[in-house]
């Protein structure tokens, strides 16, 4: 086992706001802190999406329409960061753990922004994953 999840993490993390989490429509070679409120202006549009408030803003140059992903009850979302398993001395792992994710903070939804047009589940693969997992919840209670 090469990997393992710190579950005493999920606990102790601190919730974050869901405009501070972007989903954004192209790959970004960068992993790390970023200075997103400076540079990453989020505007409320007159648009609705079913009752859902549409958001603009712009990345690179490019405009971006945005929705907030819906709340959903049964799931929680983490962001994680990866450490050397020898650099956990609060814990023991076994000798094949070589790496253990730390839950960072938590959230329960997210922003999601697509180019040109604003995400709905007809559209958008993220979102369409989202209410999957709602359908196999309700097919799970039988």
């Amino acid at each position: 086992m090469e990997c393992i999840i710190d579950c005493k993490s999920l606990d102790d993390c601190k919730k974050i706001d869901s405009k501070k989490i972007h989903l954004l429509p192209c790959n970004i070679e960068y992993s790390g802190p970023a200075e997103v409120d400076s540079y990453f202006i989020i505007k409320d549009s007159k648009e609705k999406e079913k009752d859902q408030q549409v958001y603009i803003s712009a990345f690179r140059g490019r405009g971006l329409k945005g929705i907030e992903s819906e709340k959903t009850n049964n799931y929680t979302g983490y962001i994680l960061k990866k450490y050397n398993v020898k650099d956990c001395y609060d814990e023991e792992y076994d000798d094949s753990v070589k790496n253990v994710l730390k839950a960072e903070k938590k959230f329960d939804s997210f922003m999601i922004w697509n180019h040109d047009y604003t995400p709905t589940i007809n559209n958008n693969s993220c979102l369409q994953s989202l209410a999957w997992l709602e359908v196999a919840s309700e097919i799970n209670k039988f």
